[in-house]
């Protein structure tokens, strides 16, 4: 069941014109992580209805680099017998990802903004006035990715029902017979996320992350992967870094990092030195999921998959 004060958000874009349709452990000081194996149910939970949820926006962790072989992770399907549509309700509007951006931008009350960082990670900001959402935006004007981690309601629910707000048991409960992995990274955040196998040609691949806390769902993340690209757990994003720094020039392998898990699906890593009385900074870089993002010291993008073989 819908907030009322969303479904009276709503309405009042009908009204106004809208038409309406239907990870691997995180650091060696503070990360866990364990895989579990668990089923969607046959029918769709209730979405309870809920107020603004209070959480956490950010959280650090901190953990040691050493050199070594890097390895990708392999991929692990779900549902792999057969490729799935991804539904999702944006907006209270239903659609099959990637769609075109158009089908929400062009709604009376939407807003779309866009900072000089946000352009570098191709992140754009869609708001409702009640809902903001975080979408990634292909060259062909196709949304690929949506977050929701900071509606004062829901803007985005996935076809199983489960949005932001909603508990954690509700997230298990849902997730049964789906194989799916944990990630923890303090007693204030963790996630849970499985990949499956999507029917598009250009995308082929998309994850689902549910990032819980004390007062349950906080975010929820929808993003579909093109051929070639990974989804990574924290600490081989962390790796990553200190492998692209490595090859990037410096030939010095960064002894320490300092991470800051976003809910908007994004990471910050420090990769520093700690001299005993200070610490200084060797590179610092914001990137998704696939270690793709900005150096933001520099300001210019960066990809972590240049560097490996």
């Amino acid at each position: 069941m819908k907030n009322t004060k969303y479904t009276a958000a709503v309405l009042a874009l009908l009204l106004a014109g809208c038409s309406s349709a239907a990870p691997a452990a995180s650091s060696s000081a503070q990360a866990s992580s364990s895989s579990e194996e668990a089923a969607v149910t046959e029918e769709a939970p209730q979405a309870e209805t809920t107020e603004e949820v209070a959480g956490v926006t950010t959280s650090d962790v901190n953990g040691t680099l050493e050199q070594g072989d890097i390895e990708l992770p392999q991929q692990e399907f779900s549902r792999a017998s057969q490729p799935v549509k991804v539904n999702v309700n944006v907006f209270d509007q239903n659609l099959t990802m990637p769609f075109d951006a158009k089908e929400l931008t062009s709604l009376n009350g939407i807003k779309a903004t866009q900072d000089e960082t946000d352009k570098l990670i191709s992140n754009t900001y869609l708001s409702d006035g009640y809902c903001t959402l975080s979408v990634t935006i292909d060259k062909n004007n196709k949304i690929t990715r949506i977050s929701d981690n900071q509606s004062n309601y829901w803007g985005l629910m996935t076809e199983d029902g489960l949005r932001r707000g909603v508990t954690e048991q509700t997230v298990l409960d849902t997730l049964k017979n789906v194989q799916y992995k944990k990630e923890t990274f303090n007693d204030q955040l963790w996630m849970y996320y499985y990949e499956v196998e999507n029917d598009d040609l250009d995308y082929p691949y998309a994850v689902y992350t549910y990032t819980c806390g004390e007062g349950g769902v906080y975010a929820v993340d929808v993003t579909l992967l093109g051929l070639g690209e990974d989804y990574f757990a924290a600490e081989d994003l962390a790796k990553l870094a200190a492998n692209y720094y490595y090859y990037d020039g410096a030939k010095e392998w960064a002894p320490y990092y300092n991470m800051s898990i976003n809910l908007d699906g994004t990471f910050d890593i420090q990769l520093y030195e700690d001299n005993g009385t200070n610490t200084a900074t060797w590179a610092w870089y914001k990137v998704n999921r696939m270690g793709k993002g900005i150096d933001i010291l520099t300001n210019q993008p960066v990809d972590f998959m240049k560097y490996l073989n």
